[in-house]
């Protein structure tokens, strides 16, 4: 699990999963990526990150949510991006997701390397804050 924290000035929220009622505990972790990816903090050129890691099943993701959802509570203003990469397809597919969502144009053109679209679309300035989550980035390839 991975998440970067940046810029974008309209907001956009793309979670594919429901806040969990359930979830207790790790209030330690949390606090930790509170502070870590700060949106109170001016802005600089750089991205704040951060990486959960562990063994698959001990809730890095649920943790994401979490803070995901804690977030858009905390600062309305801030968007949200998820990125499944359990896959190169399914990387590939929430990028164009993204481009879709945000009126990113020439996403939709055949020829466009979508993944560098939507990165210099959210480097720009004036995208404003906005945060990616990076699920199930188990495999760097």
């Amino acid at each position: 699990m991975y998440a970067a924290v940046s810029t974008w000035l309209t907001r956009g929220v793309i979670v594919p999963y429901a806040c969990n009622p359930d979830f207790v505990g790790r209030s330690d972790i949390l606090e930790k990526l509170k502070g870590q990816l700060s949106h109170r903090q001016p802005q600089t050129k750089w991205h704040l990150r951060a990486a959960l890691y562990g063994l698959g099943g001990i809730g890095k993701t649920q943790i994401a949510l979490a803070y995901t959802y804690w977030l858009q509570e905390e600062c309305p203003d801030v968007s949200v991006f998820w990125v499944h990469t359990s896959s190169a397809e399914r990387f590939r597919q929430s990028y164009t997701s993204i481009a879709h969502e945000c009126y990113i144009p020439g996403y939709d053109d055949p020829k466009a390397d979508v993944v560098l679209l939507l990165k210099r679309w959210l480097e720009r300035k004036d995208r404003g804050r906005w945060l990616m989550v990076i699920d199930n980035a188990d495999d760097t390839q």
